[in-house]
């Protein structure tokens, strides 16, 4: 007897190892454009990596198209993600890259311009470990309560004024990007400024943007700036900025603090050739009762990234009828993310609009019972279309259950000396979902 107590004891462990292995790894990542595809545990530590480019392009970054997975870095080939608790999709984008660098940062000198902060050179050091593309990148250590970061000789220094160089773009469809690290976002002064010109100097013939503290973060950003966004500085020369001979960039931030530590990388100015994708949208609105007007709980649309959601019908609509309503939502990336998400996305889903008792008057996916109403001395059919195993349960109205089985597939049941004439809640149970629907017994 004790034998067999132990076989049971040890099956019951082994099951329960297999059951809990089999749910410990319940969401799919998907990549696409790269390696690393697989069912991983919510929490668990993917390994991603960025296929081949094709002739002639880079990679340039990853990108969430479903969920709100952690990516360690996204600017890099091959990085780590861990996986939330959903399913996830991500891709890699890539795009041409080569001639149209403004400045690589690979050197001190030979490229757009002799790396300077104030005129003083010595300042900026190459730091060839950790840069984003080419062998190196521009490294900067501010020695004390300072404004400028990076900034390229001006045409008052002795050395004079970079060479002009032309960008190859217009104003309406040119973008800036760059790559700029920092160790500490609480030792900048204020927001981060960035310049380009053709006069050789600031606010002359120059294109100015402005990048809130906010959106800075501690490490690499790779920032995309759309040229027809910045503010424009004519100066006292009347003209507009020349992006056939630009020759002036600076980076600063106002009444930065001592010790403050940053590099550069990567400069270039260019129309995009990156083909946009959807952003993702996360939406599963509460049920809602019939005359209740639609609030939070059903206008909860989330993305990862930032942007602004405009709701149709608008929070504060009456929902007067039961059964399943459409809701829609129009969402618009916000900032840099406007580069890389196509602008306007709509999603739509259906919201249930159920009674007062809290059971849909729908059929829900998956379960369908009939008749319905039922004689009380009749046969229900009920049919599990998902054919999984699941738990049957009726109660009546009072929360209280009168019948219950295992199902799976379909069951006929004899309601006669079962059910009385009433209302009842049918209740189809998984460890995954509940799904209910309303039964009348005549």
């Amino acid at each position: 007897m004790m034998k067999n107590y132990i076989f049971i004891f040890v099956a019951a462990i082994m099951l329960l190892g297999v059951q809990n292995s089999v749910n410990a790894a319940d969401y799919v990542l998907t990549v696409t454009g790269g390696t690393g595809s697989g069912t991983y545990a919510s929490g668990a530590v993917a390994n991603i990596v960025a296929g081949t480019p094709a002739p002639g392009e880079v990679f340039d970054r990853w990108v969430i198209t479903e969920g709100f997975p952690v990516i360690d870095n996204i600017y890099n080939s091959t990085t780590t993600l861990t996986m939330p608790v959903m399913d996830v999709k991500i891709q890699a984008l890539y795009m041409a890259e080569g001639p149209t660098y403004f400045d690589n940062c690979d050197a001190l000198t030979g490229g757009f311009c002799d790396w300077t902060v104030g005129g003083t050179k010595t300042t900026v050091s190459l730091n060839t470990t950790d840069m984003i593309q080419g062998t190196g990148c521009l490294e900067n250590t501010l020695a004390g309560t300072n404004t400028t970061i990076f900034q390229s000789p001006r045409s008052t220094d002795l050395v004079g004024a970079a060479p002009p160089k032309s960008t190859g773009v217009t104003l309406a469809n040119g973008i800036l990007r760059l790559r700029f690290w920092i160790e500490d976002v609480t030792k900048l002064g204020g927001n981060l400024s960035i310049e380009i010109g053709s006069g050789g100097l600031p606010d002359q013939g120059e294109i100015q943007f402005n990048v809130t503290k906010a959106n800075v973060k501690n490490g690499w950003n790779n920032l995309n700036l759309k040229l027809s966004a910045g503010g424009i500085t004519k100066g006292t020369s009347g003209l507009d900025p020349n992006l056939e001979a630009i020759n002036w960039f600076r980076i600063y931030s106002s009444s930065s603090v001592a010790g403050l530590k940053a590099r550069l990388d990567g400069i270039m100015i260019y129309e995009p050739t990156l083909s946009k994708v959807d952003p993702p949208i996360i939406w599963a609105p509460a049920d809602i009762v019939v005359n209740t007007a639609l609030g939070a709980t059903q206008l909860n649309a989330t993305s990862p990234i930032t942007g602004a959601y405009t709701y149709n019908p608008v929070s504060g609509t009456l929902m007067p009828e039961l059964g399943q309503k459409e809701l829609k939502v129009t969402f618009i990336p916000l900032n840099f993310h406007q580069f890389i998400y196509n602008t306007i996305t709509d999603k739509v889903v259906n919201v249930n609009v159920i009674d007062a008792t809290g059971v849909k008057s729908v059929n829900e996916s998956g379960l369908n019972i009939y008749p319905n109403p039922l004689k009380s001395n009749g046969v229900l059919n009920i049919k599990n279309e998902e054919q999984d195993n699941y738990k049957l349960r009726i109660s009546n109205m009072n929360g209280q259950t009168v019948y219950s089985s295992n199902l799976n597939g379909s069951q006929s049941l004899n309601v006669n000396g079962v059910l009385k004439q009433g209302a009842y809640i049918v209740s189809l149970i998984s460890s995954k979902s509940t799904r209910n629907q309303k039964l009348v017994v005549e």
